[in-house]
């Protein structure tokens, strides 16, 4: 119930002109307030579904809660698979192992600076 709060309180903020749909322009202008960026190709297509019954795109809150309802399980998943030993913190070892998975050696430094661009609390870690 407080996570369907907290989307309906950001589906409000969004939804500058009031018509109770948020498209891609509106996420544009939203992100850039929030300091969250562009959305790529992938979240357009998410905004504007093929068969949308609405020729305009857009999403009104139940799609968008639906929307990221989606993104976060998909988030939760990947961050399950890069916290390597379960801690609930992914760290620069679990950065350099994953990318090892991958085929892709780089150093404590690379690795540091990878995880220093998500940390938001200074603790060198994300929870």
């Amino acid at each position: 119930a407080e996570r369907r709060q907290r989307w309906g309180r950001l589906f409000e903020e969004l939804d500058s002109n009031k018509d109770g749909r948020v498209d891609v322009r509106e996420l544009r202008q939203g992100l850039a307030r929030l300091g969250g960026g562009d959305p790529d190709r992938d979240t357009q297509q998410g905004i504007s579904p093929e068969g949308d019954a609405d020729p305009g795109g857009g999403l009104d809150l139940e799609e968008f809660s639906r929307y990221l309802q989606e993104r976060e399980q998909r988030l939760l998943l990947l961050f399950h698979s890069l916290d390597r030993n379960q801690d609930g913190h992914i760290d620069v070892s679990e950065i350099q192992q994953s990318f090892r998975a991958l085929g892709i050696s780089i150093s404590l430094e690379q690795a540091e600076k990878i995880l220093h661009s998500m940390d938001r609390d200074g603790t060198m870690t994300i929870d």
